[in-house]
């Protein structure tokens, strides 16, 4: 699985790709020198004009996993496509998965004020270039109109040209609301598309137990000067991290949902400076578990309520 940027190349049918012929010192130098618009196919597309030209039926909308604002969901697209550089002998056949972020609607009124904020921002940021774009369309005419008196009508220079004119700004663009992500896979083709979208989605928690061990178990403190001394440290990080994962484990075994943080609070007490008992810290656990819980149930029913779920109707 590997991400890729909006304008990457694919075909949808596997191009033919002619093949050149030695060089005149007997290299290859020419079959490496062929470009991707010599390839026999149907023309090739942007990922991002694919996205936009599928039809509403060949989207598919997932559950991905539970968030803290309830669950995740997201609209999928695979495809198979052929990629091809130009340098390759032959094009490669790839799984083309297009995610679009389905918009929460409950999302706090500050991170779409925000958004709002952003929007108006390129908005003013264009109407200048705009402005910009009149001035200095009519500098140039005066310009062009007091060169003319000067010169008088027989040696009059021709109106500026609307090519040497300074391009209009766009005001009227603006950003998409929802989000596409493009990731190709050499994934079987008989994979299924929940699979694919689960792990294409899998960065979050890569990121996270990144963000877990660089808070909690000092994966960023170190003071290395070669590879031996990194590799040391980066190997006590990671068997802390897997205590970590193991305690969390055998605390679901007996109905205990254990943070990363919560196992690093009930180690610290206990051996590094232990101030207090076993029945308190499990007291301080289970109350910071409520904690949590309360704050996802308060999210759901939020989520709920503003898409009409959960609630009766009004009578």
């Amino acid at each position: 699985m590997v991400d890729v940027h909006s304008n990457q190349t694919v075909w949808m049918n596997m191009p033919e790709v002619p093949l050149a012929g030695p060089a005149a010192d007997g290299t290859d130098r020419k079959r490496r020198s062929q470009t991707a618009s010599q390839a026999k196919a149907s023309p090739p597309n942007t990922v991002a004009a694919l996205a936009d030209s599928l039809r509403p039926e060949q989207w598919q909308r997932f559950h991905l996993r539970d968030g803290t604002r309830g669950p995740i969901e997201a609209d999928i697209a695979c495809l198979t496509v052929w990629v091809w550089d130009g340098f390759e002998v032959a094009p490669k056949q790839w799984t083309l998965i297009i995610r679009r972020e389905v918009e929460d609607i409950t999302r706090p009124k500050t991170a779409r004020n925000n958004r709002k904020k952003q929007k108006g921002r390129k908005a003013r940021k264009a109407k200048r270039n705009d402005r910009k774009a009149v001035a200095n369309s009519v500098a140039m005419v005066q310009t062009h109109t007091a060169e003319a008196l000067a010169a008088g009508p027989d040696e009059a220079a021709a109106p500026p040209s609307e090519a040497n004119a300074a391009p209009a700004g766009h005001a009227d663009e603006q950003p998409e609301d929802t989000k596409t992500k493009y990731s190709l896979s050499n994934a079987p083709l008989d994979t299924p598309a929940l699979e694919l979208a689960r792990q294409q989605g899998l960065r979050y928690n890569i990121e996270r137990c990144n963000q877990d061990g660089k808070s909690s178990c000092g994966m960023a403190d170190y003071r290395c000067v070669g590879w031996r001394a990194w590799h040391h440290h980066t190997a006590l990080v990671m068997a802390a991290m897997l205590f970590v994962l193991q305690q969390r484990l055998q605390g679901l075994d007996v109905g205990q949902v254990l943070s990363f943080e919560d196992v690093v609070f009930m180690v610290a007490h206990r051996l590094v400076k232990p101030k207090l008992s076993d029945e308190e810290i499990e007291r301080m656990i289970a109350i910071r578990y409520k904690r949590r819980l309360a704050s996802t149930q308060s999210n759901i029913r939020r989520k709920q309520k503003a898409l009409g779920l959960g609630f009766p109707a009004p009578s």
